[in-house]
């Protein structure tokens, strides 16, 4: 054994100047190598884990800045036209800023103005409130005192609004319907003409000549001066 100590490399450290003469066994028991190794190894691993944490952070950070740019370009971009919304409030301020706002509301909704001669579509399953919206829509009109023309095919609304002294019913199975005049009804040849196609529709399979003399015949007989 001392043949090999003996027989180990000698190395010259230099210190400040001094050369020290110590083979490999020396060096790893030398105190001032051993501290030097520590704080070699505390350097390491503060080092380490001084990188894993800018890692971490840069990981995050690069995560973060790529996800919001994916989100952004997955997000429909407005390049023009209208948009739609489920606000009413907002609609109802646009509106009302333009001067367009209409006395008549559907819910908080209000109308484009002088738009309710225009056509309506009311769509929905049994009981989701269409009838509720005519029949708001029909209040306005009867404190406007505005005309108004109704399909009533179940009678609910002749029970609800009905007011001999001003409404008419033009149903003949209806004892109060009004009373037609088929002179007031028809002025000109065209209208009793109009009248005569209604009546009397034209068939697809019979002889023609049969419809066509029952409207010769309805309106020579309506016509005064026939």
């Amino acid at each position: 054994m001392r043949d090999l100590i003996r027989s180990q490399p000698v190395y010259e450290i230099q210190y400040y100047g001094k050369t020290f003469r110590m083979n490999a066994a020396q060096v790893l028991h030398d105190k001032y190598m051993i501290w030097c190794g520590e704080q070699l190894w505390s350097a390491f691993v503060l080092a380490s884990v001084v990188a894993l944490v800018i890692c971490l952070i840069t990981f995050f950070v690069v995560s973060w800045i790529l996800g919001r740019q994916g989100k952004q370009q997955s997000e429909n971009e407005i390049t023009g036209g209208r948009q739609l919304t489920d606000n009413p409030k907002e609609v109802a301020r646009m509106l009302k800023k333009d001067g367009k706002d209409s006395d008549i509301r559907i819910g908080d909704l209000p109308i484009i103005r002088d738009s309710e001669i225009q056509n309506f579509c009311l769509h929905g399953t049994v009981g989701a409130g269409k009838s509720e919206v005519i029949r708001r829509l029909a209040n306005y009109a009867r404190q406007r005192g505005d005309m108004v023309v109704i399909y009533d095919r179940s009678g609910e609304f002749v029970k609800s609004y009905y007011d001999p002294s001003i409404d008419k019913i033009l149903n003949p199975l209806d004892a109060r319907c009004a009373a037609w005049d088929l002179w007031k009804e028809c002025l000109t040849q065209p209208d009793f003409d109009n009248t005569a196609n209604t009546l009397i529709p034209m068939g697809t399979k019979e002889d023609p000549f049969w419809q066509g003399s029952g409207r010769t015949i309805f309106c020579g007989s309506g016509i005064p001066d026939a």
